[in-house]
């Protein structure tokens, strides 16, 4: 960034760039609100669009200078050195030089006053160089908050994971407590089965054993009432012979 640079903006008169001027009768002082370029323009200069001469913005001239400039102005007591008025002459009394002429633009729509350095306009904000710088950061801002996203979506499905995780072992274990159970009551049920069948032999021996002991009763029964008869009959013919 230079020095203070100095505009003409009088009529019948080319924009004259002068680098170095550091004070002037009449003249409006203020900074360029993209890149600090302090500028000097004449008070005929108040409210007319102009572009700076270091990032080529285009700028509204305030009515008063600013205060910074204004107050340096009252501090000043000495007046401005014969060299730099003698500069501003020659520099207004040369002829402006030839250019080619530029293609003819519409004139933007007049923007407001600017009265005050610390409340830009709105696109004077949205410049070309705030955009470059702009740019990368936004990138950058998106790329984050999509990583925060993806980073945020992950730990939801790990802990949807984890939690089903936790519900499959739960259910094995129940599955496996079930299963135990069962298996102590299928083993109850051959333990009480095999108890019945051992009282099932016993009762069959017990009562194939009292069935044998009630035949053989029954045939020594049969030989006992054979023998009384038998018995019987010989004392019968016995006392047949005797009366005989």
């Amino acid at each position: 960034m230079t020095g203070l640079i100095a505009i003409d903006l009088r009529p019948n008169t080319s924009a004259l760039y002068c680098h170095g001027a550091t004070k002037e009768v009449s003249v409006i002082k203020f900074r360029c609100p993209s890149c600090g370029q302090k500028i000097a323009v004449n008070d005929e200069g108040a409210d007319r669009d102009i572009t700076c001469p270091v990032c080529t913005l285009r700028i509204v001239v305030p009515p008063r200078s600013a205060p910074e400039f204004l107050q340096r102005a009252r501090a000043e007591t000495q007046p401005m050195p014969k060299s730099v008025t003698g500069l501003l002459s020659r520099l207004t009394s040369v002829p402006p030089p030839q250019q080619t002429p530029e293609p003819v633009v519409r004139p933007a729509p007049p923007a407001p006053l600017v009265t005050e350095l610390e409340s830009p306009p709105l696109h004077v904000l949205r410049s070309n160089h705030e955009r470059q710088h702009l740019l990368p950061n936004l990138a950058q801002m998106l790329m984050n908050r999509l990583v925060q996203a993806v980073l945020g979506q992950r730990s939801l499905l790990l802990g949807t994971s984890q939690q089903a995780t936790a519900q499959l072992i739960e259910l094995e274990q129940r599955l496996a407590r079930i299963q135990h159970q069962h298996r102590e009551q299928i083993s109850a049920y051959e333990q009480q089965l095999r108890t019945l069948e051992r009282e099932v032999r016993r009762l069959r021996s017990e009562n194939n054993a009292l069935v044998r002991g009630r035949i053989r009763d029954a045939s020594t029964a049969i030989e006992r009432g054979r023998a009384d008869t038998s018995s019987m009959e010989e004392s019968a013919d016995a006392d047949l012979l005797l009366r005989a």
